[in-house]
């Protein structure tokens, strides 16, 4: 291998200076003095035996032959970046950890059966689980924190590859007892009258709301609430109204200390369906471990059987839920 293919530091300051354009702010930005970056440049140059950079009234340019060696050097550090992560999949393989994160609903009603049944068939590997928001679930997979992310979707995430692992529906829901409460509906006139109580924004429930109602003027101003426990909290106790989807809801529908109703819109004839998809994200320049694919497989066939009316898995039922390949 050519010495300067190995460089892979001057290969990235190379690239941050098509960027910038400057020696001083690729020097900021990589956290070395501006002296060393200069000099490692130069360095680099020579090495090549080829101009890669000229300064001109707008800063430090590449040359043409310096921006085709800065498409290589992309390229490069690319497959460098992929090899890295696949030497750390296959060690997750071997005996380390699955770094996953989800969303509230996601992660309180699906993962900790599905976690169950991942360790049943796979005791070697750890597992470790982040909860927050579906955007913030989007933001840690592509800055590579975690490596598999479950999120609440009504679309396709931009900048990661995802599958589809299951769907579903969110109702309006009151407290038994509100005077909504024996009604099987609500029209969307008395939802606007209503004061409502609804997740915060990059939360996937507060997605749906904001695609239904978001250049709506409710008669009050929504309250907002972090996460869905809280909003379950506080409707219970009061006449306030909440949107959430059913499987947040299923014990206390057991229980009768909630009621769901369905939405419509009475003025035109028209039920309203408030349905999204549960997905599976992960970066899009990578490609799923074992593991990682049997853990979403696991997680689709619990979707399946929590929406389907069972709270648990029986242990009959286990045979028929995706093994790992061997």
């Amino acid at each position: 291998m050519n010495h300067y293919l190995s460089d892979i530091v001057s290969l990235q300051l190379l690239i941050s200076l098509e960027n910038t354009k400057s020696i001083g702010k690729t020097a900021r930005m990589s956290g070395l003095s501006q002296p060393a970056v200069s000099m490692r440049l130069k360095n680099f140059e020579t090495r090549m035996g080829i101009q890669l950079f000229s300064r001109d009234p707008n800063g430090t340019v590449l040359t043409e032959a310096g921006r085709t060696v800065c498409i290589w050097a992309k390229t490069v550090i690319d497959l460098i970046e992929n090899y890295d992560y696949t030497i750390n999949a296959l060690k997750e393989n071997i005996n380390g950890q699955l770094t996953l994160g989800a969303s509230q609903t996601i992660a309180d009603y699906i993962m900790p059966q599905t976690i169950k049944l991942f360790k049943d068939s796979d005791q070697k590997t750890a597992v470790k689980l982040e909860v927050t928001n579906s955007m913030q679930v989007i933001k840690n997979v592509t800055i590579g924190s975690i490596s598999l992310g479950f999120v609440e979707s009504l679309t396709k995430p931009f900048g990661c590859h995802s599958k589809i692992v299951g769907d579903d529906e969110l109702f309006v829901v009151v407290r038994n007892g509100h005077k909504f409460s024996k009604r099987k509906f609500i029209d969307i006139n008395d939802l606007y009258n209503s004061h409502l109580v609804i997740r915060e924004e990059g939360s996937g429930t507060r997605e749906v709301f904001d695609a239904l109602f978001g250049s709506v003027k409710f008669k009050s101003a929504p309250t907002e609430l972090s996460s869905t426990t809280a909003i379950k909290a506080a409707i219970t106790h009061s006449d306030e109204v909440s949107i959430l989807s059913k499987i947040a809801i299923k014990t206390e529908l057991q229980n009768s200390t909630l009621k769901i109703l369905k939405l419509k819109d009475l003025k035109n004839q028209q039920n309203i369906e408030l349905k999204r998809q549960f997905r599976a994200v992960w970066r899009s320049d990578k490609v799923l471990t074992r593991s990682q694919e049997h853990f979403i497989s696991l997680t689709s066939a619990v979707i399946k059987t929590v929406t389907a009316g069972e709270i648990q898995v029986a242990k009959s039922n286990l045979k028929h839920l995706p093994q790992p390949t061997k």
